[in-house]
Parts: C-alpha cells; structure tokens; sequence
C-alpha cells in the first residue's frame, strides 16, 4: 500500500489578512476530494496533517498578553487550534476521512507520550480501508511540522511534502533581505544552520515564521525523510504530489 504524508502549513488557511480562507479550504477540499474519486488508480492512502497558522499565534499571544504565563498552557492553546482547522477539513470530507482528527484532545508531554495517545486511533485507520487520515498536534512543544515527520516515519515513509505561503526556502529573510536567495537543495544540517542551530542543539521557536520547525527537522535528520517544500497558495498544485511527479520548490534532505 502505497501512503503520502501531506503538510499543510497554517499559514495558508489562517492568515493575519483572514481568519480562515475559503477560497484555498474549498480548493483544497475539491482536489483532494477529485483525487479519491477520480484519479486514485494506485489506491493510495493520504495523511493529511493541518497547522495552526495566525489563528495559533493570536490565541497564544491573547493568552499571554491576559497574563498567561505557563508555557505548557500557552502550547496546549496553540495545538487546539490546529484541531479547528483540521476538524474543518474533515468535516467537509467526512465521506472519505477518518471519523476523528487525529491528535484532539491529545496534550502528550513529549514524543512517547504523544505516540502512545494516538495509537488506537492511528492503528484503527491504518488497519482498515480508509483513503484519508486527517491530523492536527498532539505534542506540547512541537509542531505539525513535526507530527507529519512523526507519523511518516511510523509508517517507514522517507519523504513528505510541505504545502506553504511561500515558494522555496531562501538564504535569509527575503523581506529583510535584498540580497537573499532561494535555495533549491538543502541538508537537514545546513538548514538548521541558518537560524543558529545545530542537529545536536535544537530549540523550538513557537508560532515562528519559518519554513520548517527546526526539532521537524532534528527528527527528519534522524529518520532520513526528505521534505518537498513547495507553493500552496495554489490548492492545484496538490495534484502533482498526488501524482509523483517532481515539484517546483526547496528539497530538504539528511
């Protein structure tokens, strides 16, 4: 059986300009939903893991701007909002997707525990015939970015595609940068290197604005998966990853 593991960042659904996007949740819905009943001729089964985006980050930042003080309270905020933009994907595809997001109600302390919460549900969907498994977090101090490497490396995948408002990975910030350039291919160790930090020293920097969550890419490192970092501000694009073909965007790689 044949699986993707897709990541859809945050940022294209919940935005600072809308709250929730209709026009790329309806464009996304309809192509994953044409690619069930019309294209899938492998049979293959999606993992589709859905972040936070500025939904996330207003919600934490409310709390914390109320007084909020505990790190772990201000996690759990984070991670229930990427529940409601899941749950909306699954809602709208409750015909082909797993009767649950997979993560709710999961506020796992570290990645054994997270892994362990999640199993029943996991197992269920693995061991029956459904097409689509739909995930938002489920571990305090990590991202989606690193449940969709999780949940790849559970099922011995060794490459996921991360859909985002951006179109490659680039030298420095390029809207502080004039002289920043877009990086096509990139190791695990490289990347990590352009924020400050290392396979062996990694901190995660909740709701910041980088491609990748840098303990996403500790984990991939680890477990040699390749990332596809791609534009998704098109939901079309979708169907190039449906259909293996090669994708226009950064390569990150062990």
């Amino acid at each position: 059986m044949d699986y993707i593991v897709i990541k859809l960042g945050g940022s294209l659904i919940s935005s600072e300009e809308k709250v929730v996007d209709y026009n790329l949740v309806k464009g996304y819905t309809e192509e994953i939903r044409g690619f069930f009943e019309e294209r899938n001729k492998d049979n293959k089964r999606v993992i589709l893991v859905v972040g936070g985006g500025n939904a996330s980050r207003e919600y934490r930042e409310t709390a914390l701007n109320c007084g909020e003080d505990s790190d772990v309270d201000q996690h759990r905020i984070g991670i229930t909002a990427t529940w409601l933009n899941a749950e909306l994907f699954r809602s709208l595809l409750d015909d082909l997707a797993y009767k649950r997001v997979l993560g709710v109600g999961v506020y796992a302390e570290n990645r054994k525990e997270g892994e362990e919460r999640i199993g029943k549900d996991f197992k269920d969907w693995l061991s029956g015939n459904g097409q689509l498994l739909i995930s938002g977090g489920f571990v305090n101090g990590a991202s989606t970015d690193f449940n969709a490497v999780l949940l790849a490396s559970k099922i011995g995948l060794d490459e996921i595609y991360k859909l985002t408002n951006i179109d490659f990975v680039y030298s420095e910030d390029p809207a502080k940068s004039k002289v920043s350039k877009p990086i096509k291919d990139i190791s695990w160790k490289d990347y990590l290197q352009l924020f400050g930090q290392s396979i062996d020293d990694v901190t995660h920097i909740p709701s910041a604005h980088i491609p990748i969550d840098t303990l996403a890419a500790r984990l991939a490192d680890e477990n040699d998966v390749t990332c596809h970092l791609m534009d998704g501000r098109d939901p079309t694009v979708i169907r190039d990853v449906f259909a293996g073909k090669d994708v226009v965007g950064t390569l990150l790689h062990p």
